[in-house]
């Protein structure tokens, strides 16, 4: 039985991994809402600047440059919980993990030999209630993810979504393609 989040292909030597984002409706539905409101703080301000009667103050230009950010933040992160997914891809020399929405985003690449201590560690629970510090990444599902490993003075984290089973499966299916173990030439 497998009711696991992850979509694991192999091809040969090639493995591709795709994870989608964290689903988290509540928060989903809250900016949705709010993006309402934004909407028309943003429209009623723009206005204002253009209408020229009046002289527009720092202040309200300031304000809306925050507002603007806010938004587009938002809007982000309705993107991703909708339609986010982080792809592990890995070949003979490399490992690349992919950000993105609609296939838009950012990929790293990290060396295969220069990998260590590839494994599973949950740091968040999911439960916005639970009394724990929370960062803005772990709330919206973006990084802080269950598969990490070290790579030279940072540990590099994927899978935000996946739970800790689905976790242990995934590093043993990159274990299986030699990640994380140092390899004698």
């Amino acid at each position: 039985m497998n009711n696991g989040k992850a979509i694991v292909s192999e091809l040969g030597s090639e493995l591709h991994i795709e994870i989608p984002s964290v689903k988290n409706w509540f928060l989903t539905i809250f900016y949705m809402v709010w993006l309402g409101g934004w909407a028309f703080g943003e429209i009623t301000v723009l206005k204002m600047l253009f209408s020229g009667g009046e002289s527009v103050g720092t202040f309200l230009l300031v304000w809306l440059t925050g507002w603007t950010m806010g938004g587009f933040f938002a809007i982000f992160v309705v993107l991703w919980s909708i339609f986010g997914k982080e792809e592990i891809y890995l070949d003979r020399s490399y490992i690349s993990i992919k950000r993105g929405i609609f296939g838009i985003g950012s990929m790293k690449e990290y060396d295969k030999n220069s990998i260590e201590n590839l494994r599973v560690s949950v740091i968040y629970d999911g439960n916005l209630f639970s009394g724990r510090k929370k960062s803005i990444k772990a709330i919206t599902g973006i990084g802080n993810g269950s598969i990490c490993f070290d790579y030279g003075m940072k540990t590099i984290r994927v899978g935000a979504s996946i739970e800790e089973p689905e976790a242990k499966y995934l590093v043993n299916k990159l274990m299986e393609y030699e990640v994380g173990k140092k390899e004698t030439i």
